[in-house]
């Protein structure tokens, strides 16, 4: 069975520095390689000639718009949410993890919704307030910096 495969066989890599780029070889089968494959992808300036001034401001947006790249275009003036079949007359939300930076509350991590069995779950844990004397100066900074308007905050103040 024949390979595909641009390197050579196990013998002939032996032959070739590491460092050293692989020759070309022919396709079996009676294929060859196309020489535009070989060149890699060629990178063209949408809008030639501009100064960066015009090229990221108004003259350049238009240009994008309306230039040979239609693809740009789609990425420059966004999807309206309504052509991709989302019901936006409903009150229910379209999804439960999408969330904004302009959201009143932060995001939260997703709770689970599945239960932890009773075997994996600890019931004689004490209470973090009996356990504060042992903690060093620096267990109680740490909880206090780190837990901004929580229970532990307020508790580690009063330690310290």
């Amino acid at each position: 069975h024949g390979q595909l495969t641009d390197r050579p066989a196990a013998a002939d890599a032996k032959s070739i520095p590491y460092n050293q780029p692989v020759p070309p070889q022919s396709q079996p089968n009676g294929f060859e390689a196309d020489p535009a494959d070989e060149a890699g992808p060629i990178s063209q300036d949408p809008l030639p000639g501009m100064s960066d001034r015009d090229r990221y401001g108004l003259k350049g947006l238009i240009e994008m718009l309306k230039g040979p790249y239609p693809d740009q275009a789609a990425l420059i003036t966004g999807v309206d949410i309504a052509a991709l079949g989302f019901d936006l007359n409903t009150t229910e939300r379209l999804s439960e993890t999408i969330w904004s930076p302009w959201d009143d509350v932060p995001a939260r991590p997703d709770i689970p919704q599945h239960t932890i069995p009773d075997c994996y779950q600890v019931h004689n844990v004490q209470p973090i307030e009996n356990k504060l004397s042992n903690f060093s100066d620096e267990t109680l900074m740490f909880m206090f910096y780190n837990n901004p308007q929580d229970i532990q905050q307020m508790i580690a103040a009063q330690e310290l």
